[in-house]
């Protein structure tokens, strides 16, 4: 701050207004964070695959709003429901794999079976009853449109 206070009050003599503070920026942008991948899927050549990992999450809603932890449910199946399955609570059901002594679900579809639009809607749905929350800190999340007080991922296709 010191080194940007005396410039801004060099410039403001010269210029005949007094001494202003000034906060001169670096002549270099600072380097860009490193692009976070979007929660709940990947891109994988002309398939987008489908990826749930309990782990990841920490709660839940049902259809009337009610909230519980993820931790207390015992995650028996997982299905992937969107606006390019029109919500569909069982078309898109998501296999189970072990890693490292736990589950975690995947579905691979053909980005020309999820359809022709950029962006779309999806949630988790856990045992037919409860939709995954993603958490606050989860870039493609938005406000849910297919239930009340509850979030949704989002799918980005470029």
């Amino acid at each position: 701050m010191g080194r940007s206070l005396v410039l801004g009050c060099a410039l403001a003599v010269l210029l005949g207004s007094g001494c202003a503070m000034l906060h001169l920026r670096p002549r270099h942008a600072p380097a860009a964070a490193p692009e976070v991948p979007p929660d709940g899927y990947l891109i994988k050549g002309s398939s987008v695959v489908f990826l749930f990992d309990p782990a990841r999450y920490d709660s839940v809603t049902d259809a009337s709003g009610r909230r519980a932890g993820l931790a207390g449910i015992e995650v028996e199946s997982v299905n992937v429901a969107g606006e390019f399955n029109r919500w569909s609570r069982t078309a898109w059901l998501m296999s189970p794999e072990q890693r490292g002594g736990r589950a975690r679900f995947t579905l691979a579809h053909k980005l020309a079976e999820v359809g022709p639009a950029r962006e779309y809607g999806f949630r988790f749905l856990v045992n037919g009853e409860w939709w995954v929350e993603p958490a606050a800190r989860t870039w493609n999340r938005r406000p849910a449109t297919s239930t009340p007080g509850g979030y949704e991922l989002l799918l980005k296709l470029e």
